[in-house]
């Protein structure tokens, strides 16, 4: 691996400061890395030479990828082999009492990228969700700084771990994470299914 691209969505900015930190992270592991947001990408011009891995990042939408990632995954030229790794990045918070920082859901997002990406011919590395500050207005009134600098700090290590091991050449496929978002997300994939069609046609 001598080039990284790192694609990524993101409307409020969480998870483009990920896509920072597995950027970085790379170029400190002497890899030639960018950070490439999906709307401003030319895939089939930068996807090239064997030695190219790709990111993928979005935020989850209703425990799903949102459909812009779905449309850009689609769009991607034949990936003849070249290792490739999926995040998303899903709603932290602390609620009233609850002690601690209860995870948020990712859901089916992260697989069903990763479903995509195999059926174009990519070799999926890694799989990961992160919580970062949640910005779900509907459910809850906005984070104190003191919450979402928590939320941040937490969140930084984890992704810059997963990343080292993208570079390293480990696969991150079967965690305790990805198991936690496979159950919830074939659980919650008909609301799932649901929010797409009625974000999307609605």
């Amino acid at each position: 691996m001598n080039r990284m691209i790192v694609y990524y969505l993101s409307g409020t900015g969480n998870t483009y400061r990920t896509a920072v930190w597995i950027r970085d992270t790379a170029r400190t592991a002497g890899i030639d890395a960018s950070a490439v947001p999906v709307e401003k990408a030319h895939s089939s011009k930068e996807l090239t030479g064997d030695d190219t891995s790709a990111g993928f990042g979005m935020p989850t939408h209703g425990f799903t990828l949102p459909w812009i990632m779905l449309k850009f995954l689609l769009t991607l030229p034949r990936g003849k082999g070249k290792n490739v790794f999926v995040w998303a990045t899903r709603a932290g918070a602390k609620y009233g009492p609850i002690p601690g920082y209860p995870p948020g859901v990712a859901g089916s997002s992260i697989f069903i990228a990763a479903l995509i990406l195999l059926i174009k011919g990519y070799r999926v590395k890694g799989l990961m969700s992160v919580n970062m500050p949640s910005n779900w207005m509907s459910l809850h009134s906005g984070l104190r700084k003191d919450i979402i600098e928590t939320i941040i700090s937490k969140a930084e290590p984890e992704v810059v771990s997963f990343a080292e091991k993208i570079i390293s050449g480990e696969s991150v496929l079967f965690t305790l994470n990805t198991v936690y978002e496979f159950t919830l997300g074939i659980a919650l994939l008909p609301l799932s299914a649901g929010y797409i069609l009625m974000g999307r046609f609605g």
